[in-house]
């Protein structure tokens, strides 16, 4: 049951954060470095607060969809469309003059995310990476007919020695055996 309720850790942590930004909006100043900043907040921490709901609705109400949304709301935050912290906790990669700042508490979030459902993300992943049947399929036979292409300048006995020490790789035996059939 516990295994269950694990997902819902990165979106108990962005709420902590929107926690954070609702009692500095309550206060209406956040204090850095011992100064105090006057803090309004902004239609970024708004839809912050509704991702949050949105999630935890989408985890109990439409658990097929929960992933989607944590997606979203991962790229949402990350490049500061929505706002969790009433202060933007950014770090960016540039290169003259361009820069690309990404949030590092929505970072966090996405590591949390990829932390509490690794075995899934993994298998998609992978998943899509594996060619299909049919495809490794067409690989095999195109691989085939290059060992047989290579293998056609060699005498039949240097052929059968290939076959006969299976030294190569899969492909490579059944072309030479092919070709062995060919010739007899």
């Amino acid at each position: 049951m516990l295994q269950r309720y694990k997902k819902l850790i990165p979106i108990l942590f962005l709420a902590v954060c929107s926690l954070i930004t609702v009692i500095a909006a309550i206060q209406g100043n956040v204090i850095l470095a011992g100064e105090s900043y006057d803090f309004v907040p902004a239609l970024g921490h708004y839809s912050g607060i509704v991702a949050i709901s949105l999630a935890v609705m989408g985890f109990y109400r439409f658990p097929r969809l929960y992933k989607y949304i944590l997606a979203v709301t991962f790229l949402l935050g990350l490049f500061k469309i929505t706002k969790f912290t009433p202060m933007d906790y950014l770090f960016g990669l540039g290169y003259e003059g361009s820069r690309l700042q990404l949030d590092s508490v929505s970072l966090a979030f996405g590591l949390l995310v990829y932390w509490t459902n690794s075995s899934t993300i993994n298998r998609a992943v992978f998943g899509a990476m594996k060619p299909s049947a049919t495809r490794a399929h067409q690989t095999e036979l195109v691989e085939i007919e290059n060992f047989k292409d290579r293998f056609s300048r060699k005498t039949t006995e240097e052929i059968t020695q290939i076959v006969a020490a299976k030294a190569l790789v899969p492909a490579a035996l059944v072309a030479a055996q092919q070709l062995l059939t060919e010739r007899q």
